[in-house]
This record gives structure tokens, C-alpha cells and sequence, in this order.
């Protein structure tokens, strides 16, 4: 039972970089347009692709549940044993690593990852309010005219071909402003891209390192491990849609006088 070997390349190259990079292919490339008009194909995507990653999740979560039943208190004490006078220096890593898990170390690393990741989704709700106010204040500067021409007005009103092109400038002219920042390359674009480097440089690659001292201890203990796989990576680029989805919603209607 050779399982130094594998331990050895999991902490050169932690969460398996290029099953995780080709992970994230499978999520949609964010909209350069700043209205939900100007693209209706992204928020669909990015749910067909999320419930897709969700499904895969479930099965190996099911599968891993199966394997790790699998062990048996009542044979895993000699097996052990057998394993450690087969591989004593495979052994002692794997039992090294389990123990780190328990150090105080350890858990302040993982209690602080979980906080900068609170950290990072509560830039959400303030980035939200700071642009519904200043998408209201844009709206305010042509309020008389959409309160006007909107659903044609209590008069039924409609502006003339002219007066449209008019308006539909003047509208964009104020929302531009509001458009580069916060969408395009500005503010939630930054934010989701924040999100996803402390995902794929941070908290994935310390959870891998858990997932993968958690299927040695298995291994070691005579369990087969083959089909027993990691959901971590799936796992971060799902939670990473979620929030893509959350900040694209907010894209307003172009407005059509």
C-alpha cells in the first residue's frame, strides 16, 4: 500500500490544478453588456450549468458515502497494522497528516478562510444598494418623461419617432456612467473575480488537502478508494454561479419609450 507517493503530489500540486481549471470552463463568460436586454442567453446559462455541477455533486456524494461505509471496525485495527509493517513510511505521513487536522493550527486556518470567504460575499448586499440608488438617481433626471410614455401613459400618449430617438439618447447618456461602473469591467466584475481567486487560490486547495488526507486515512484502513473522488473544486464553482447569477439579475431593462 503505496500511499506516500500520492500524498507527495497532492502537496506539490494541490486540488489537482488542471481538473479544477477545466472545472471552471463550464461557467458562462460574463456579459460585456449592461443591460439584461442585451443578452437574455447568460442568467439561463449559468443555471443550466450550475443545476449540471449540482446533479454530478449529488452522485459522487452518494458514491463516497457508499465507500466510506465500507469500513469495518471490527478488521480496520489489523488491516492498519498490516499496512504499517508493509509501508511504515506511507504509514506514518498518513497518521502525521491526520493529526494535523486536530492541531490548533489547523483549525484557525480553516476558521479563517470560512471568515474572508464571509468577508467576500458581504461586499454583495452594500455593491446591490449602491447601484439601485444610482440607477434611481439616473432615472430621476428623465422621471417626467417615463412617468409620460411608459405603457403609453394615463393619456395613452406615445412620443413621436424623433422624440424617441431623443429619449432613448438621453436615457443612455445617464446610464452609461452607471453601466461602466459597476458593470462591464466594474465593480461586480471585480468582486466575482476576488471571489473566484480566493476560491481556486485559497479555499479549495486547503479543502482538497482535507479531502485527500481523509481518503488516505480510508486507503489505509483496507477500504477501496478508487470511485471515492473529491466534489471540493465542483463544489467552489458551484457556490461561485450562484453568485454570477445574483449579480447579473441585477442588469436593468433598457428602457423603450
Amino acid at each position: 500500500m503505496k500511499i506516500h507517493l500520492r500524498l507527495l503530489v497532492l502537496a506539490i500540486f494541490p486540488a489537482s490544478l488542471v481538473a479544477q481549471a477545466s472545472l471552471w470552463t463550464r461557467v458562462p463568460a460574463l456579459p460585456t453588456g449592461c443591460y439584461s436586454d442585451t443578452d437574455t442567453m447568460f442568467l439561463g446559462s449559468v443555471t443550466k450549468s450550475k443545476e449540471a455541477l449540482d446533479a454530478e455533486i449529488t452522485r459522487q456524494e452518494e458514491i463516497n458515502k457508499t465507500v466510506s461505509a465500507g469500513m469495518n471496525p471490527a478488521t480496520m485495527q489489523a488491516t492498519m497494522q498490516a499496512a504499517m509493517m508493509k509501508d511504515p513510511q506511507g504509514a506514518t505521513k498518513v497518521l502525521q497528516a491526520v493529526q494535523e487536522v486536530g492541531t490548533e493550527e489547523y483549525q484557525t486556518k480553516y476558521m479563517n478562510l470560512r471568515k474572508r470567504q464571509a468577508e467576500i460575499l458581504a461586499q454583495f448586499d452594500p455593491l446591490k444598494a449602491e447601484l439601485q440608488a444610482a440607477l434611481a438617481k439616473a432615472d430621476a433626471a428623465l422621471a417626467a418623461d417615463m412617468e409620460k410614455y411608459d405603457a403609453g401613459g394615463e393619456s395613452g400618449e406615445q412620443p413621436s419617432p424623433a422624440e424617441r430617438k431623443a429619449l432613448m439618447q438621453k436615457w443612455e447618456t445617464v446610464h452609461a456612467p452607471v453601466c461602466a461602473q459597476y458593470f462591464k469591467a466594474g465593480a461586480f466584475p471585480k468582486w466575482l473575480a476576488s471571489y473566484k481567486a480566493y476560491l481556486v487560490n485559497e479555499s479549495v486547495p486547503f479543502d482538497e488537502r482535507g479531502f485527500a488526507i481523509n481518503k488516505d486515512m480510508l486507503t489505509f484502513s483496507g477500504i477501496d478508494t478508487r470511485n471515492y473522488k473529491s466534489t471540493v473544486a465542483m463544489t467552489a464553482v458551484s457556490h461561485y454561479l450562484d453568485e454570477a447569477y445574483k449579480a447579473y439579475a441585477l442588469r436593468p431593462h433598457r428602457w423603450n419609450p
